[in-house]
Formats: C-alpha cells, structure tokens, sequence
C-alpha cells in the first residue's frame, strides 16, 4: 500500500526513465536476496535482473556490486555461479542490441562516461556541492524526511541489502557535480519498500505496547502516508516535470497515433 500511494513512485510511473526502470529491476531483485534458500534458477533470474538494470543506469555500478558482493559475502560466495550467470546473459543481450543496431557493443556507454564525467558536459545543466541532494529531498518531502529515514533505518533490520543500494547509490551520486531528483529514485524506491515494511512491523509493536488488532493499527498508519503523500503532490503540481502533464499526453496520443512508431 505504501509503494501503492507514495507519491515518488507514483509520479515517476508513467516516465520510461532509465533510472525508473534500473528501480523496477534492482529493487525487487535485490529485496528477494533477502531469503537465502532460492534455486540456482531464481538465482540465475535475480543476477539477470540486477544486469539489465545496470544496462539502463550504468551509474548504478558501485551500488550493485557493493549490495552483490556484500550478499555473496554472507553466504560465503556459494551461490557466485549462478548469480554472475544471470549478469552476464544480461550483458549478453545488451551487447547484441547494441550489434544488431549497428553499433560496437556498450559503446554508448564508454561515450556516457567521457563526455559526462570526464569531459564534464553535465555541468552546463548546473552543479551543486555533495550534500546537495539532502535539501533537494526536503524541498519535496519537508517534515516527514525524519519520520521516513527512521522507519527505513529500522525497515533494513529485515532487508539489509536495500538499504546498502539505496546509500550506496546515494553516495556515488552525491559526489557527481550535475545533481537531479530523478538520479535518486532508486534509492528512493527502496528507502520506500523499506518504510514500508518497517510500518506493518511498527503496527505490530504498537498493537503488542496498547493493545488492540494490528489490522486496525496498520489502518490508521496507512491513513497518515496517504496524508504524507498528499502533502507531497503540489510540490510536483508546482515543479510540472515529474508527473503527466496535458501536453505530455497531447505527445503521447500523437506518438500512438502513428503507425510508423512503436
């Protein structure tokens, strides 16, 4: 329910971003690491998730091996094969669109990193110190930044490897100049879910502390994220980028319209 109404998850839906969809790929796949039993074929499907969403945002690089090798660490790399696997029939597949495109494979990517990081082309759209994204999420969260980090905080008892992608991420982003909000939905998909899980596990402390149905707890809970989300809403409203606007959509139905686009 809270993945349902918040709205980041919300507003960035109907947006083919690539980092939209790294977060539709890493998130899941990551927060399924959780259990430690799954079959090399699961395994082999997570590793295949977690390659396809480094091919959309090869900036999540060091946020997916830290979280990769932080998991392979803990099961004492018994399950490496099976995972790699997956990542590289990933790789696979980006390397072949790239060829049948005609194109060297992952060439577009080596030309992403010269001319954004090393030639520093990303500047020109303006730049901000490392602590800059911490204003950015307040300016569109306000009060409830504290109450969300520390359910998440208390959310990756459970699922520790989400929490390791989301700061990871945050980090190495942090430390590039050219600064968005967008850059963070990752990581903000997950710091979400972990939120998330930590108010049903919340609800059932409150109910155990108070008495009453957990059920009825949660309720009221989810209530106050809908609330939260509320508040959040005009803040896209006033920015007009992150949701769909009338001529966002007057494009899309004259993209559909065409019979020659996909």
């Amino acid at each position: 329910l809270v993945a349902a109404l918040w709205t980041d998850l919300v507003g960035f839906a109907p947006h083919p971003l690539t980092e939209q969809m790294a977060a539709l790929l890493a998130v899941p796949a990551i927060a399924l690491l959780a259990k430690r039993d799954w079959s090399a074929r699961v395994l082999a499907g997570i590793g295949f998730a977690l390659g396809l969403a480094f091919l959309f945002r090869p900036h999540l690089a060091p946020a997916i091996g830290l979280t990769a090798l932080w998991y392979l660490w803990t099961v004492r790399f018994a399950v490496f094969v099976p995972l790699l696997g997956g990542s590289l029939l990933a790789l696979a597949v980006g390397a072949g669109s790239d060829w049948l495109g005609g194109d060297t494979p992952f060439e577009w990517m080596v030309n992403n990193f010269t001319r954004n990081i090393v030639d520093n082309v990303s500047a020109r759209y303006g730049v901000s110190g490392p602590l800059g994204y911490g204003p950015e999420v307040w300016d569109y969260w306000s009060v409830w930044t504290v109450p969300i980090a520390l359910l998440a905080a208390w959310g990756a008892r459970r699922y520790p490897l989400l929490m390791i992608f989301a700061v990871a991420n945050i980090v190495v982003h942090s430390f590039i100049g050219h600064k968005e909000y967008r850059f963070l939905i990752p990581s903000l998909s997950a710091l979400i879910l972990l939120a998330g899980v930590a108010t049903a596990d919340f609800a059932a402390w409150w109910a155990a502390r108070r008495g009453g149905r957990v059920e009825a707890r949660a309720k009221l809970l989810i209530v106050t994220w809908l609330l939260a989300a509320a508040t959040v809403v005009p803040v896209y409203q006033a920015r007009d980028t992150f949701i769909v606007t009338p001529f966002t959509a007057q494009a899309i139905d004259a993209a559909r319209g065409r019979a020659d686009l996909c």
